[in-house]
C-alpha cells in the first residue's frame, strides 16, 4: 500500500506545486478601486512559501501513514502510541514557537520539520517486517520530479493560457505514467493484481 499510496499523491503534490503560480496568473476577479479585472495572483502569492512547505509535509503524511498502519496490524500499538507522543511533543516544542516567532510562514516551516521525523516510523517498521523502503517510493519520487519539470517548463515558457494550462497538465499524465512504466512496472502490475483481488473479487 505504501507504493500505491505514493503513485497517486506524489504526483498530486508536485502537480500542485508546479501549477498553483500560473492557474492563479490566470484566475480573476473584478477589483472595485482599481476598476478593471486582477488576477489572483497579486492576492494569493504570499501564500505560496507556505504551500510548498505544507506540500512536504503532505508526502511524509503520505508515507508514515501506512507505516503506522502497519506497525499497528502486526501488533505495535505500543509504539504506535509512543510515536504519537513524540508528534504532540515536537508539535508543541516546534511548531507552537515557530508559529509565535514567525506567524502562519513559520507554522508552515515548523509542521515540515515536524513531518521529516516521520523517518523514525520507517525506520522502527524495518525490525518487525523486512521491506524495501526505497523500491516503494523512489520510482513514483523520481517520476514525479520528472513530470514536475515538464509541466513546468511547458507552463514557464509557452504563452500563458488555459490551453496551455490543459496541455501542461496532459503531458505531465503522460510523462508520469511513462516514467513510472519504465522504472517499476512490475510493481505496478503486482500492485494492481493485488488490490483487484482484495476489492472486486470478493
Amino acid at each position: 500500500m505504501l507504493f500505491f499510496s505514493s503513485v497517486i499523491i506524489f504526483p498530486i503534490l508536485v502537480g500542485t506545486g508546479v501549477m498553483v503560480e500560473p492557474v492563479s496568473r490566470l484566475l480573476t476577479f473584478w477589483n472595485n478601486e482599481l476598476g478593471q479585472q486582477v488576477s489572483y495572483y497579486d492576492k494569493w502569492h504570499l501564500a505560496f512559501f507556505a504551500l510548498y512547505f505544507y506540500l512536504y509535509n503532505s508526502a511524509w503524511a503520505s508515507i508514515s501513514t501506512p507505516i503506522s498502519n502497519t506497525l499497528a496490524a502486526v501488533g505495535r500499538i505500543t509504539t504506535v502510541s509512543k510515536l504519537m507522543v513524540m508528534w504532540t511533543i515536537l508539535t508543541w516544542g516546534i511548531i507552537a514557537p515557530m508559529g509565535y516567532w514567525y506567524g502562519f510562514n513559520g507554522v508552515a516551516v515548523g509542521v515540515s520539520i515536524v513531518a521529516t521525523f516521520s523517518i523514525v516510523p520507517i525506520v522502527i517498521l524495518k525490525r518487525y517486517v523486512p521491506y524495501n523502503f526505497l523500491a516503494q517510493v523512489v520510482p513514483p519520487a523520481l517520476a514525479s520530479l520528472g513530470m514536475g519539470i515538464g509541466v513546468y517548463m511547458i507552463s514557464r515558457y509557452l504563452p500563458l493560457n488555459w490551453v496551455i494550462v490543459g496541455l501542461a497538465m496532459a503531458c505531465g499524465v503522460i510523462l508520469y505514467a511513462g516514467l513510472l512504466a519504465m522504472m517499476s512496472w512490475k510493481r505496478m502490475l503486482a500492485t494492481w493484481v493485488r488490490l483487484r483481488t482484495h476489492y472486486f473479487q470478493k
